[in-house]
């Protein structure tokens, strides 16, 4: 029979064998002693000697790292180092005492020292160290007790040819025999080393005890690794298939807590720094597991086996065909009626295994691992941005649930949870991949590159199914609607498993975060459909009828919104629910604009359709912000919404302004609506916050100002009789005049604007002027008028300015091409202004030289309308100069006008 004696720690430390003080140790060369056994397996002996030591009639084998060091009159003595600070104790003095003893040491040097500084050496004697201060300690007792455990050996080692191991654990008083041959059964072979299989299920026994505990330290990890792997290469992966795969099984669940806890690099194994390269450890011992499975399955037939060095060919489908929502519909309802049969179907395996069996379980287990080491990969690839290695990672961890379903008789929650988190990844990647398809060529080689690890696993799986199941989930489609509508139908079926398999009350967060992600790509596939149909609409003839396929776009969209609506709503996100009601009242938007295209402009009126539409839009809207409550919720949404909402008012007032109904309302009803409906529009125009808007804004508000000064201004001219009202629009116009020049005098990008509105303020003084009887009364008006053409200053300086930019853009147009300018200026248009302004300017002067000369003949005048009359008469002959010459350049004609309304204000003529 056979000993060997250990301690708990690594490596095994000699401080309690024993044995008689008379006995001299042998040192040998004991390589021939491992040529059947450790060395033929592999394994490395960690000791710097190893010693047959003699104790009665009982041989031990004892190995040892004490340094001997010897030479001159001292052959043999052992060097300790001591801090001079702290007594030897008696365990210590043991420990000496043992250690030369074995190692047949007749001396012990110790060096002492305080703080790594040496003091003194002594010299003592190995017999002489039980005698020493603070550590006496008698051998007598010491030779008990190895009489004692010598005795216990001899009546429990009873058995001849059984290997024992006696282990006292560190820091216990229990000192424990183990028995290992009868750890496993007989060896089929009798030329088989018969201490390896023994040794293999010790090491193996303890690792999964050392695992157990939960509070074992980080350290131990890097033990259990050394166990497990120890266990592998003392075994025969053909002789003992079940125990090999059994070892790496329990390897990939070490490797769950190894690599929480990494390694100090004193380390003698390999560290994982990277998740990749953990999962590929992972995979590395599951296919080692795997293949151990299936070489012991044997088959009644002969079955044909796939090469594992030949690619598993693909089944491809016409992809007009795969692709489309009638396909995904059924390829869906497939999956999920074969998800529901788990809970009664039974499932039997294509390679021949038998359920119950240890290949059964241990294939089904070591499948998920691969399952769930795939997952990994494919999220942290997502995470890196590396979408077709992400699909391809996913779909790996697919194929494997495929087989797990295939082999498994009864779902366990967990898997099915795991389930759902692989098809809402899924769903994840397939929607980066449509939103970044610029970059489609690098997904596709990232998806198709596969390694030799990658292959031989699939063909392990195909050994139980085809693995086509989720087919409809995992393929890389290059059309962009066909990669939303996976994306949907991922989410989809994991909505679907969380609600059958009742998991969604035991996981609120998974299914909220699911329903989430249900709304946002209902969301991407409703303006993927409302985007289409505007493109659509850009491309139709004008005066052509709305098309049918232009018709179901925007049912598909709308549909698309309204259950992303509800997705939203069931989990209280008001944000996202208010973002989704928007986007359908753009919606209801591009319907009413396909509404107007379609009459055409001749004798275009604002249709009732186009009225519907734009309702229905603001109906939205509305509930958008009654989603959001107020505006501190979500300041950014606030702001788009309310601006959304002043734009549909603002569009439908405009139209029924400009295309007004006649054939179906009063010309009364129609100016009410769109008084209301630009009102309105101001409500929601935020003027006053200062953000990136403010100016849309602004400008907004002060075109509505315009637009209504310009209406009650018509209003006025067409109205006959009531007085009342006349002088109501007369009040109206002049207060939306004034404000809108206020507006556009904040903004200084709309000059042209700041010009008309002023010019309008003059013709609507000119026609109060008409109806005015007294000379007084005229004189006062044209004075106005005459103050409002000089206060156009302003828009003329910044139409100069804009000018001398284009100049210099043209001077340096080598340099600088003509599209790099920043202006906006429409020539056309300047010129027409200024042209009216220069007619009415003249027309003002002259009727202002008529009124004041007249005046003075009747009764003598001011000194003050003299120098008025004065003024105007040299400013008149000075316009009537420059604007005879007809080759002036607009440049040069801005500058004459700001020359006249400076004289005009008094402060002379400009340098």
């Amino acid at each position: 029979m056979s000993l060997c004696f250990s301690q708990g720690s690594v490596p095994l430390e000699p401080s309690y064998v024993v044995g008689h003080v008379a006995s001299a140790p042998k040192e040998q060369n004991l390589s021939t002693l491992f040529n059947d056994g450790e060395n033929s397996q592999g394994l490395k002996n960690d000791f710097v000697r190893n010693i047959l030591w003699t104790f009665e009639d009982i041989h031990m084998l004892v190995g040892s790292n004490m340094p001997i060091f010897g030479g001159g009159r001292y052959p043999a003595v052992s060097l300790r180092l001591r801090d001079n600070n702290k007594p030897i104790n008696v365990l210590t003095g043991i420990d000496y005492w043992l250690d030369n003893l074995i190692c047949n040491v007749p001396e012990l040097v110790m060096c002492f020292h305080v703080n790594g500084i040496v003091q003194k050496y002594e010299m003592i004697k190995t017999e002489d160290i039980p005698n020493l201060e603070n550590s006496n300690f008698s051998t007598k007792v010491i030779k008990d007790i190895a009489q004692n455990i010598l005795s216990f050996l001899k009546s429990n080692c009873t058995k001849e040819g059984h290997t024992y191991w006696l282990f006292k654990a560190s820091g216990s008083d229990i000192v424990k025999l183990y028995d290992l041959t009868t750890l496993c059964e007989e060896t089929e072979d009798k030329y088989q080393n018969p201490f390896t299989m023994p040794v293999a299920i010790l090491l193996y026994k303890v690792a999964c005890n050392m695992m157990m505990k939960k509070n074992q330290n980080k350290k131990h990890y890097g033990t259990i690794r050394t166990l497990l792997l120890n266990c592998v290469k003392l075994l025969d992966k053909t002789r003992h298939p079940q125990l090999v795969c059994l070892f790496f099984f329990k390897w990939v669940c070490c490797l769950k807590f190894f690599f929480l806890f990494l390694m100090k690099p004193s380390c003698a194994f390999p560290v994982c720094h990277d998740t990749e390269e953990r999962c590929r450890l992972v995979l590395s011992y599951v296919l080692e597991g795997l293949k151990s499975v299936d070489s012991s399955i044997k088959k009644d037939g002969d079955l044909p086996a796939a090469d594992p060095n030949t690619p598993i060919p693909l089944k491809y489908e016409d992809e007009s065909t795969s692709g489309s929502p009638e396909c995904l519909e059924k390829q869906m309802a497939l999956f999920l009626d074969k998800m529901g049969s788990f809970q009664k179907d039974k499932h039997s395996s294509q390679s021949g295994m038998i359920p119950g069996s240890w290949q059964y379980k241990m294939k089904l287990q070591l499948i998920l691992k691969s399952s769930k080491a795939y997952y990994v990969l494919s999220d942290a690839a997502m995470s890196l941005q590396k979408y077709g290695r992400a699909l391809r990672y996913i779909k790996l961890a697919l194929q494997c649930h495929d087989t797990y379903c295939c082999l498994c008789t009864n779902m366990p929650a967990e898997v099915l949870l795991f389930l759902c988190q692989c098809l809402t990844l899924c769903g994840d990647i397939q929607l980066m991949l449509a939103q970044n398809a610029n970059n489609r060529a690098a997904y596709l080689e990232e998806h198709n590159y596969q390694t030799k690890e990658d292959h031989e696993i699939l063909h392990s799986l195909h050994r139980e199914s085809s693995c086509q199941v989720f087919a409809w989930a995992t393929d890389l489609s290059t059309d962009l609607e066909c990669q939303l509508l996976v994306s949907c139908k991922c989410y989809e079926a994991a909505n679907e498993i969380l609600l059958f398999s009742n998991l969604k009350k035991q996981n609120p967060e998974q299914h909220t975060q699911v329903l989430k992600r249900m709304g946002n790509i209902r969301n991407e596939i409703g303006v993927f459909y409302m985007n289409q149909a505007a493109a659509v609409q850009t491309e139709r003839v004008v005066s052509k009828s709305v098309s049918t396929a232009e018709q179901q776009l925007w049912k598909k969209s709308f549909s698309c919104f309204e259950e992303g609506i509800h997705n939203f709503e069931s989990i209280d996100d008001a944000t996202n629910s208010a973002l989704l009601l928007c986007n359908t009242g753009r919606l209801m938007r591009i319907c009413a604009q396909a509404h107007c295209a379609a009459g055409g402009d001749f004798k275009r009126e604002f249709s009732p359709e186009e009225a519907l539409y734009y309702n229905k839009a603001i109906d939205y809207y509305l509930r958008a912000l009654r989603s959001l409550g107020k505006r501190e919720m979500h300041p950014a949404v606030w702001d788009s919404v309310n601006w959304e909402l002043s734009t549909t008012y603002f569009t439908m007032a405009t139209l029924q302004q400009d295309y007004a109904p006649l054939s179906r309302k009063a010309q009364e009803q129609i100016e009410k609506e769109v008084s209301e409906a630009m009102m309105k529009s101001l409500k929601y125009c935020d003027i006053d916050t200062e953000s990136a808007r403010q100016p849309l804004c602004q400008y907004r508000a002060a075109t509505i100002h315009h637009r209504l000064a310009s209406m009650y201004h018509s209003c006025l001219r067409n109205q006959v009789g009531d007085e009342h009202l006349r002088k109501q629009h007369r009040v109206l116009a002049e207060l939306h005049y004034s404000k809108a020049v206020k507006l556009f005098q904040l903004l200084k990008d709309a000059p042209c604007e700041l010009l008309r509105v002023q010019l309008e303020r003059v013709a609507f003084s000119e026609f109060q002027m008409a109806s005015q009887n007294s000379s007084a009364g005229k004189l006062k008006t044209l004075s106005g008028a005459l103050d409002i053409l000089i206060k156009t200053q302003c828009a003329f300086q910044l139409i100069r300015k804009e000018l001398l930019i284009n100049e210099d853009v043209k001077s340096n147009d080598e340099k600088t091409p003509r599209g790099d300018s920043s202006s906006n200026l429409n020539k056309d248009e300047v010129i027409k202004l200024l042209s009216i302004f220069e007619s009415r300017l003249s027309f003002l002067l002259l009727q202002s030289i008529k009124l004041l000369t007249s005046t003075k003949k009747k009764i003598r005048g001011s000194n003050e309308e003299e120098e008025v009359l004065k003024t105007n008469k040299q400013v008149y002959s000075l316009l009537l100069r420059a604007t005879a010459n007809k080759n002036v350049t607009l440049l040069a004609r801005i500058e004459v006008i700001l020359n006249l309304l400076d004289h005009q204000w008094g402060g002379g003529g400009r340098e």
